[in-house]
């Protein structure tokens, strides 16, 4: 426990010091990719520099693109002391989010969740 209370205790940074919960993260998300937050050309200059990260994914700039069975998915999550998984539609109105301690899992269960 003393670890995971030194971890809360530093600096917010970006690969992981920043705490917020799944229902914030599919706000962001949603208005992110709804057009919400930027200027439509900015989405779409996010979305469309596609550089290939492995055969099924892709990224732009600070988002990646997922291929599931039942379409494309964009997020960013991370793993620290657990693994945060983000799918949401191109156009936000669509949002999954899984937090979970078992990394192995999280990109599963989000898939099965987005895809139902």
């Amino acid at each position: 426990m003393a670890g995971a209370a030194r971890e809360l205790r530093r600096p917010v940074s970006g690969d992981g010091g920043i705490i917020s919960t799944v229902d914030d993260l599919a706000t962001f998300f949603r208005a992110l990719l709804g057009g919400k937050l930027l200027s439509d050309d900015l989405t779409s200059e996010m979305t469309r520099r596609l550089v290939v990260a492995a055969p099924d994914v892709r990224f732009g700039l600070g988002i990646f693109r997922k291929q599931l069975p039942c379409g494309y998915a964009w997020g960013h999550g991370g793993d620290l002391s657990y693994s945060v998984n983000v799918a949401v539609t191109r156009d936000g109105s669509k949002a999954v989010i899984t937090a979970q301690n078992n990394p192995s899992l999280a990109e599963d269960v989000a898939e099965r969740m987005y895809c139902f």
